[in-house]
């Protein structure tokens, strides 16, 4: 506990902004507006992302509470599926993204362990037929910006890719 404590000081200290001298260049701020991502800003983020071969194509569905699913797809593949969830109240509070394919073989389970000890941001399973699976979870309660949301997509993007690699080659 006393550790903890320590590592919490040291980070506190060494967070504290420190005014830049008289005349110094200064960066531009940072658009940070937080805000709740609608479906529209999704579409919006969606259309900028570039798979590295064929056109993304976004298929809709919502459900029964009015949550909407986004299937991203190249063709006939499926790149990622990506779901809204909410509290009580309908309010969207944390989307989830999902891929998976079919490998036609079992996965070594230290393949799957593997990537979850030496990656981050991703959690690495078998769904119910034994096909390996990535997925990834952002909270956005207290709301995200644009930006965040889309690093986030990029960031998983990539990480199908890596993900299918290493266990294909495991």
């Amino acid at each position: 506990m006393v550790t903890v404590v320590a590592l919490f000081s040291v980070i506190t200290v060494s967070a504290t902004a420190q005014t830049p001298p008289e005349g110094a260049a200064t960066k531009p701020a940072v658009q940070s507006t937080l805000m709740n991502i609608s479906d529209a800003d999704i579409l919006g983020v969606l259309s900028t992302l570039k798979p590295t071969a064929g056109e993304l194509k976004v298929i809709q569905e919502k459900d029964e509470d009015g949550l909407t699913a986004f299937y991203a797809t190249v063709g006939e593949n499926l790149l990622f599926s990506l779901y809204q969830y909410a509290d009580e109240s309908g309010k969207v509070t944390s989307f989830g993204l999902t891929f998976g394919f079919t490998l036609g073989r079992a996965v070594d389970p230290r393949i799957i362990n593997t990537w979850n000890s030496r990656q981050r941001f991703t959690k690495a399973f078998w769904d119910s037929v034994g096909d390996p699976m990535l997925s990834a979870d952002l909270n956005v309660a207290s709301g995200v910006t644009r930006a965040a949301f889309s690093d986030w997509l990029k960031m998983f993007m990539q990480a199908t890719q890596d993900y299918e690699k290493h266990v294909k080659t495991g």
